[in-house]
């Protein structure tokens, strides 16, 4: 067989073609020895433009198994196959290579003159596609590295092949520098596993456009927030590679962040708000795993905040807050949980942390409130907590009693004076109680809701008869429960006062009667 390059060097053979042709001619007297020619030719960047292949060679591979052989090492080599009808037909030819238009058959015997004119085309041909490949390969270069988007190409081995403009100039590097260097490497640690799957879905699944969102780090190691979408392609030499486009989101996701923050976080002291703190408590409670962890719940309220806030304003409240805040995080473990949960009331949560152990982290605490004064105005304040303790196992399964149980425990703390600390049992009586009261207080608060408040009225009558006009009622609260039971005020009252639901009612009982223009005043009560 005979292989051609478009550009003479050397001629060995065919010297009259040479002659009048910029043809560099190499022949081989079997399959495998052209391939060698091939292989060795891509390798000194030196590719061969034809071959001229006939179909009956030596012992060895044949000429179609050699033609597949030179398209898997070079896929843009011309191949002419010299054949007879009798060797193989155009069928059987067709089913072994497939049409393609590197293909031509030239059947034998053929002309000198013939030969010359299908190599000078057919060279001709191959060397302006390789021009127009490479000019192509200009412009999407140009388009490549003046896009205003992050491009990137890795190939299947996670390399970076190449990177454009942007890319360098978000991340802090030159373009060269990024060339070789692992795509990990600029990668934060904590989304490495979520970025390797994502290159490697792109290469599982090459039809399908892939989308991932995960930080980065610049040269300086600071994080570059970027969404992605990949899919792998061809480079214009034939190789698999994945492109990907970024958009930077740094400034949204900060934005993100920020919006996060002030949603979780406290606006005074910067801890964790009531509603972050029970989703955290909650999350904790419902943990399940081999052996169950206990955990220490400490509810706290701070003794002088009202008498400050009263005295000195409301700024002096606010730093008061902001203070002890801070003294806490720095007293409790690094695996606790502080939080703010009213007005003057903190929480603790301790992570796996028996009650035994919670009880002299809190001792401990409250030895070192002992120390801690706020000063406001060149004036010492002494603070002093309340502290309820309450133990994650062995209490309801709810978080809503677990809070309950925490605040009555601190508020039969407070009862003992000052910087008291009360541990919850089930069997507390006192506790018991309190825990009943502010269920009550719950459901004063969902009945004034579902409008589930009932008023009775009774006939006043003198005890000895008089001229006097007009009747005259006294008109009497009553709550139906859920289940549609009629609860006296001695049962819910006394809580109504505690939590300050009074006026709530009452505001209840003014508004029904200004609706209510039958001039009838609910039930009756018989005398």
């Amino acid at each position: 067989m005979t292989i051609l390059r478009s550009t003479r060097i050397s001629v060995r053979f065919w010297p009259s073609i040479a002659a009048t042709r910029p043809f560099e001619i190499d022949s081989a007297a079997q399959g495998r020895e052209a391939l060698e020619l091939v292989q060795r030719s891509g390798r000194e960047g030196r590719p061969y433009a034809l071959a001229f292949v006939d179909i009956r060679m030596p012992p060895g591979w044949g000429g179609i198994e050699t033609i597949e052989r030179l398209w898997g090492e070079d896929p843009d080599l011309q191949i002419v196959i010299c054949s007879a009808y009798s060797d193989h037909s155009h069928p059987e030819i067709v089913a072994r290579l497939g049409t393609s238009d590197r293909l031509f058959i030239l059947k034998k015997p053929f002309e000198t003159d013939e030969i010359k004119q299908m190599a000078d085309a057919l060279t001709r041909r191959w060397s302006l596609e390789r021009e127009v490949s490479r000019i192509r390969s200009i412009q999407q270069r140009a388009l490549f590295h003046d896009n205003p988007s992050m491009l990137t190409m890795v190939d299947t081995d996670g390399a970076i092949i190449e990177a454009n403009y942007r890319t360098a100039q978000m991340l802090g590097y030159r373009v060269n520098e990024l060339i070789g260097t692992s795509v990990s490497v600029l990668i934060a640690a904590q989304h490495q596993d979520a970025a390797r799957q994502f290159f490697e879905a792109c290469i599982r699944e090459p039809d399908t456009p892939h989308h991932w969102q995960g930080c980065k780090v610049d040269k300086a190691g600071q994080p570059v927030w970027v969404r992605e979408t990949a899919h792998l392609t061809k480079d214009i030499d034939g190789r698999d590679v994945i492109l990907v486009s970024s958009e930077d989101i740094t400034e949204l996701q900060s934005l993100s962040a920020h919006l996060t923050r002030n949603a979780n976080q406290d606006t005074v002291t910067g801890l964790l708000n009531r509603d972050a703190f029970l989703a955290h408590l909650n999350r904790l409670r419902q943990t399940k795993g081999e052996k169950p962890s206990e955990h220490t719940f400490c509810y706290l309220d701070v003794d002088a905040f009202k008498l400050i806030n009263e005295t000195c304003g409301h700024i002096a409240g606010d730093d008061l807050l902001r203070q002890f805040g801070t003294f806490l995080k720095q007293q409790v473990r690094t695996t606790d949980v502080v939080g703010r949960l009213g007005g003057d009331e903190f929480g603790i949560m301790m992570h796996d942390c028996p009650l035994d152990k919670g009880r002299r982290i809190v001792n401990a605490l409250r030895k070192a409130i002992k120390d801690f004064r706020f000063i406001w105005k060149d004036e010492r304040y002494l603070v002093t907590v309340s502290s309820g303790l309450v133990p994650l196992l062995g209490t309801e399964n709810t978080t809503i009693n677990v809070l309950v149980a925490a605040e009555a425990a601190c508020h039969a703390a407070s009862q003992q004076g000052r910087n008291g600390l009360h541990i919850f049992h089930n069997t507390d009586t006192q506790l018991a109680a309190r825990k009943k009261e502010m269920h009550r207080a719950t459901e004063i608060s969902q009945a004034i809701h579902d409008d589930r408040l009932r008023l009775y009225y009774q006939p006043i009558l003198p005890l000895v008869h008089h001229a006097t006009r007009g009747a005259h009622y006294e008109i009497l609260l009553r709550l139906e429960d859920e289940e549609g039971n009629i609860v006296t005020p001695g049962s819910f009252l006394p809580a109504a006062e505690r939590y300050n639901l009074s006026v709530d009612i009452d505001r209840w009982v003014i508004r029904d009667r200004e609706e209510d223009d039958s001039g009838v005043c609910g039930k009756r009560i018989g005398t």
